[in-house]
């Protein structure tokens, strides 16, 4: 299948305070695996046994929770993994390992073996699941004048690839439009119905009702896993003035060769722009490019305008005539 990155959840910077959390030690780690995760090769009804070390690497005592956890494809691709609270299904329900609670001790190394078992009724493709470690207790953070409760959390892949033919899909489906202050967001769903995780990559055109091309850019995803879904998203520098438009996207897995396209699905933009809430940078993104249509108040006050600049004329033209008659009748 095309190759996919597993990353663990990112431990805080250590600018972040002058001390660094407890919870900052804490590490998932998969033994005996050649990546960062587990890739296994498994036919149907076949049963194997990996290790995970839930390690303590700091040098204050952790407590911490560990459960196994459906994987999901985030916004334009890339892992995400759900929240303890979820319920295990699908390619998780193929694991068996208990949800506990651990008291880690300084530089602790708590080994413990996950159960693999394919279904016998398991058909060839690519599967994706997650074990979970993360802190129990919430730590003070800041990021500037920002302060937060942070709980550090590693979300650990486990592929599973079943042998037989790949039978890529996609599809393009619901296209969503709202203004972040003062940007424009567009989502269109991204389906991976097929059975190997796909990168899919192409072009995002809006036009307005005139037919003129509004904006225009480049979408590039990251991994869409087999049997799961994502938002292909775009924020653009400004907002869309409120409308009728549409949307034209032509995606391509490069490694596949497959490619889906929605062509001019129409979408409205019902209200007006929100005013601007938060300044936020723009020179990375992609343009709208769009005349502000006249309204009303504009066309009134260009009128005004005009009929000011005619009476002034007027005047002037009276003036300069009454001078003349003076000056003659001086002379």
């Amino acid at each position: 299948g095309t190759g996919s990155a597993f990353a663990a959840s990112p431990t805080p910077s250590s600018s972040a305070k002058a001390k660094e959390p407890a919870a900052a030690g804490l590490q998932l780690l998969p033994l005996g695996a050649f990546r960062g995760y587990f890739q296994l090769d498994m036919v149907p009804g076949q049963t194997r046994t990996v290790s995970v070390s839930r390690n303590n690497a700091g040098t204050e005592p952790v407590d911490a929770r560990t459960y196994l956890a459906n994987v999901y494809s985030v916004a334009n691709g890339g892992f995400g993994a759900d929240l303890s609270s979820a319920t295990a299904t699908g390619t998780t329900s193929w694991l068996s390992y208990a949800t506990e609670t651990l008291h880690l001790a300084p530089g602790a190394k708590n080994v413990h073996t996950i159960t693999v078992t394919v279904p016998a009724t398991a058909t060839p493709g690519d599967y994706l699941t997650s074990v979970v470690l993360e802190s129990t207790t919430p730590r003070p953070a800041s990021t500037g004048a920002i302060q937060i409760n942070q709980v550090l959390r590693h979300a650990l892949a486990v592929s599973i690839h079943v042998p037989g033919p790949y039978t890529p899909s996609f599809t393009l489906g619901h296209i969503s439009y709202h203004d972040s202050h003062d940007h424009a967001v567009v989502d269109v769903a991204v389906e991976n119905t097929g059975n190997e995780n796909l990168n899919p990559a192409g072009t995002l055109t809006i036009q307005d009702d005139k037919h003129t091309v509004v904006a225009k850019t480049v979408i590039t995803m990251a991994s869409v896993y087999a049997h799961t879904a994502a938002a292909a998203e775009t924020t653009f520098d400004t907002t869309l003035q409120p409308g009728q438009y549409t949307l034209t996207m032509v995606l391509k897995d490069a490694h596949t060769g497959i490619t889906e396209t929605a062509t001019n699905i129409p979408f409205t933009v019902a209200a007006p722009p929100a005013p601007l809430a938060l300044n936020q940078a723009t020179a990375q993104l992609p343009r709208i490019i769009q005349k502000i249509k006249s309204t009303p108040y504009l066309l009134i006050a260009a009128m005004i305008s005009a009929i000011l600049l005619a009476l002034a004329a007027i005047v002037l033209i009276l003036v300069r005539r009454h001078r003349r008659r003076a000056a003659t009748t001086e002379s």
